[in-house]
């Protein structure tokens, strides 16, 4: 933990002692973090079992297979990463704040946090096992319709889907006193 969690601890017990319901509040919000924080450690221990049985799998698998997925793999967790750090930022401004609104702690001039990164480009570009972009396929033909003209094409008629059976109404189970309106 940071000396900054630290200091947030300690107001937060020093107006919890002093009577406060922001205090209160912000032990509650705290306390919230780290049962999530909990939480998360024991769904990843019930959860090891199935990931030696995928890492088992993922070694069976070809070369190009297991790039592929830990390209994604690294993007997913880069992605997660930062969020959780923009949401603790969020967390400790949010709590300095809250404290310094209410005079318990000196109000410190908080840095403007940076714009965000700008995303990285997904899918990658270049790699094995990583298929061209979208934009580099031609678009194929609708094949007999290139030699209809415009007029033609409009007196075609549209592709809808199959007309469905309107469905009964719902009705209640025999013996269930009912009120109709």
């Amino acid at each position: 933990m940071s000396m900054d969690e630290w200091l947030v601890i300690a107001s937060a017990m020093a107006a919890v002692a002093a009577g406060g319901a922001l205090g209160a509040a912000l032990v509650l919000a705290l306390c919230w973090r780290r049962l999530l924080v909990s939480a998360a450690d024991v769904v990843e221990a019930r959860m090891a079992p199935q990931l030696a049985a995928l890492r088992q799998e993922q070694q069976r698998m070809p070369q190009s297979v297991q790039q592929a997925l830990q390209v994604e793999l690294e993007f997913h967790l880069r992605e997660q990463a930062e969020r959780s750090d923009r949401q603790a930022a969020e967390l400790r401004e949010f709590l300095r704040t809250a404290l310094a609104a209410y005079g318990w702690i000196v109000p410190t001039p908080i840095p403007p946090t940076p714009p965000p990164a700008p995303e990285a480009a997904w899918p990658p570009t270049a790699g094995p096992g990583v298929a061209p972009p979208l934009d580099a396929v031609p678009p194929p033909e609708a094949p007999g319709l290139a030699h209809l003209s415009d007029a033609e094409i409009d007196a075609l008629p549209p592709d809808l889907p199959a007309p469905r059976k309107a469905r009964p109404a719902l009705r209640p189970p025999p013996g269930i006193p009912t009120q109709k309106l």
